[in-house]
């Protein structure tokens, strides 16, 4: 059933940007619903990763879930002003330009999201990495097609049209966004929560105490020590291991102002991206089959 879906979610993707991208934001949505469910109903009968929830990339999508909900509330004609001030907001999409194509993006190269159909895990991270370039790329390059199909419930710049936006203006927004996260996870999660559990000391793992694990040079230079429970436990490793976290977000939402103003370039972009879940899909699927054979044998 997962490699169905799968396959259903890759040819639904290229259909939709070509038939119809004005209406792609609403794919997406129905997608997060679908993903998210089956990611939540996964860390719920597991409860390992349940604490991954609440890492940036998890939390986010959550949000614009709920911000594409908000927008086909308008299209369906509920009238609340709330609604409209919420979605056709340009600096709501400055904050989603800026972390779908730096974080979001950059992250699927980090994590070497792959499209391997059958494995549930690896689909929702590629799903989450990966979709919101794509819905960036509709959003900005698509602009008129999706304002005159949706009159009233986005207000995206005009792509026709010589851009007035500065640096400041695409990198600020998203920037806001990520510091208010930055603080909420460091300082009231991590200090009550995050550095007291974490795989195998506790059920429930976290991605920092995953990353210490499996990067020892980061561990190196944060000073993680996982001897006594006191030392595990420790902020200052937590706050060297975010200020890397945050350097990253800087970098990344820097560089999506590169792409703001040229449509090949963020189209090549994001074919490289899915190339490269593709590559990474087909080198898991080629050393499954040979261990397979190797087996058989």
């Amino acid at each position: 059933a997962t490699f169905m879906l799968g396959q259903l979610n890759i040819a639904l993707i290229w259909y939709w940007l070509g038939y119809s991208p004005e209406s792609y934001w609403i794919f997406v949505m129905c997608k997060c619903y679908v993903y998210l469910f089956l990611k939540w109903k996964m860390n719920c009968e597991t409860s390992t990763e349940l604490f991954y929830m609440i890492e940036f990339c998890w939390f986010t999508c959550h949000v614009y879930m709920g911000f594409l909900t908000i927008a086909l509330l308008s299209v369906c004609g509920v009238e609340w002003s709330w609604l409209k001030n919420t979605t056709y907001n340009r600096t709501a999409f400055y904050v989603f330009w800026g972390l779908a194509n730096g974080p979001f993006a950059i992250s699927v190269i980090i994590f070497k999201n792959a499209l391997v159909l059958h494995d549930l895990p690896n689909l929702a991270s590629t799903f989450i990495h990966l979709t919101p370039i794509s819905l960036a790329w509709t959003f900005r390059w698509r602009a008129n097609e999706v304002m005159k199909a949706y009159p009233g419930v986005f207000n995206l710049p005009n792509p026709d049209l010589a851009l007035s936006e500065s640096f400041l203006d695409i990198f600020l927004p998203p920037m806001a966004f990520y510091a208010i996260w930055w603080v909420f996870y460091t300082f009231v999660y991590m200090f009550f929560i995050g550095r007291f559990i974490g795989n195998p000391w506790s059920k429930y793992d976290t991605l920092y105490i995953w990353t210490m694990q499996t990067d020892k040079t980061q561990a190196k230079f944060c000073g993680w020590d996982a001897s006594t429970p006191e030392t595990r436990q420790r902020m200052c490793p937590i706050i060297k291991y975010m200020f890397i976290h945050a350097s990253l977000f800087v970098t990344t939402i820097a560089f999506s102002y590169v792409m703001w103003f040229n449509f090949w370039f963020h189209t090549f972009v994001c074919v490289c991206l899915f190339l490269s879940c593709t590559y990474h899909g087909s080198v898991r699927y080629f050393k499954m089959m040979t261990t397979y054979y190797e087996k058989s044998l």
